[in-house]
């Protein structure tokens, strides 16, 4: 039977590497003599807390709520809100998710369902500009996901002004701005902000 020694090279290595110690030169001879590392002690209190990866918890692409997303579309990822409301689905037991905000770790926000909203607070307003948010769903066990593919959306630094919409001369049939026409097929008319897209609604069509 071979006996290994406690100080072997091996040994102190992988101990230094599980106390997240740098690497420890390995023995040399000399013609002074032999020359070998002193033994490192392990610590256990250094060793920083461990996750498991659970691959089977997954969380797809977040999104700004359709009221939050204040921009050409409620799909178009822009908006003026500062403090917009964040949602989310996740697959899996995840119970939790953490936000990851332009990179930084954010809040843990629970999962109902299957589902996960959260309205960013006033005292963490967004600036004006391009952000990125990518979610990593997490168990109560301590157990985590992968992050999330990250959503890109844009906060503008104040909203346009509100457009104004009128009947053209030539569709209002009755007294001139009474908003009352027998035009079938009315002409529209408006102002807006230049370089704005407007979004026309009819009885909520």
């Amino acid at each position: 039977m071979m006996r290994i020694s406690l100080d072997a090279p091996a040994l102190t290595a992988v101990r230094s590497w599980l106390a997240g110690l740098p690497p420890q030169p390995t023995p040399r001879s000399g013609r002074s003599g032999s020359r070998k590392a002193a033994p490192v002690r392990f610590h256990a209190e250094r060793l920083e807390p461990r996750t498991m990866l659970d691959a089977s918890m997954r969380a797809l692409l977040p999104d700004l709520v359709g009221a939050s997303d204040t921009g050409f579309s409620n799909s178009d990822n822009v908006t003026s809100d500062r403090t917009p409301v964040l949602t989310g689905t996740v697959r899996g037991e995840a119970t939790q998710v953490r936000l990851f905000i332009d990179g930084r770790r954010g809040d843990l926000v629970p999962v109902t369902g299957g589902t996960w909203t959260h309205e960013v607070p006033a005292t963490a307003a967004l600036a004006a500009g391009r952000h990125t948010l990518a979610v990593r769903p997490v168990h109560s066990s301590g157990r985590v996901g992968p992050l999330s593919r990250p959503l890109n959306f844009t906060v503008l630094s104040a909203a346009p002004a509100a457009p104004t919409v009128l009947l053209a001369n030539p569709s209002d049939s009755g007294a001139k701005g009474d908003g009352r026409t027998i035009v079938a097929e009315p002409i529209l008319r408006g102002r807006a902000a230049p370089g704005q897209f407007v979004n026309v609604s009819i009885d909520g069509g």
